[in-house]
């Protein structure tokens, strides 16, 4: 059984197939060492996380210039087919935007906006005009309404 001193120059090779756009399972694979050994090495040594982080990174940049490519002969995704390079193209984009969605993500961004002391008002006042209405109907003779001023805004917030 290998000893963690002779994984490390399979780490730096799966780092080089990750850097490509490969997926860490994958280039653990093509390295010949197991993905858990990978990532408690990657864990352990707080460079070689560095050198891992880096190489997402950069392997995500590089599985957006495929992207722009797929008809490039040197691209390994590259088909003539319009509808597979279509597929390619979605599933890259979704894994980009699981993966690093920060900066392949969609942004979505939904604002709503209600001013509740306007529906509360014209609650009230709904209500108000009924009560009116049954006082007129029963002839109730003393009904007195008081209009309150409407509550200050609340405090702005940040």
């Amino acid at each position: 059984m290998p000893t963690t001193y002779e994984y490390y120059a399979a780490v730096m090779y799966a780092l080089e197939r990750i850097v490509e756009g490969m997926s860490p399972t994958k280039a653990c694979a093509k390295a010949n060492i197991p993905y858990r050994m990978f990532t408690k090495l990657v864990k352990e040594d707080t460079e070689l996380a560095l050198l891992a982080d880096e190489a997402q990174q950069l392997g995500a940049d590089t599985m957006a210039d495929l992207l722009l490519s797929l008809d490039d002969p040197s691209n390994p995704y590259f088909t003539t087919d319009e509808k597979k390079q279509k597929i390619i193209s979605d599933n890259l984009k979704w894994v980009l935007a699981r993966r690093f969605n920060k900066k392949y993500g969609e942004r979505v961004e939904i604002k709503q906006e209600i001013t509740v002391s306007h529906v509360i008002t014209s609650q009230l006042e709904a209500a108000r005009e009924r009560s009116l209405l049954a006082a007129v109907e029963r002839e109730v003779i003393d009904v007195e309404y008081v209009m309150l001023p409407p509550p200050p805004p609340p405090p702005p917030a940040q």
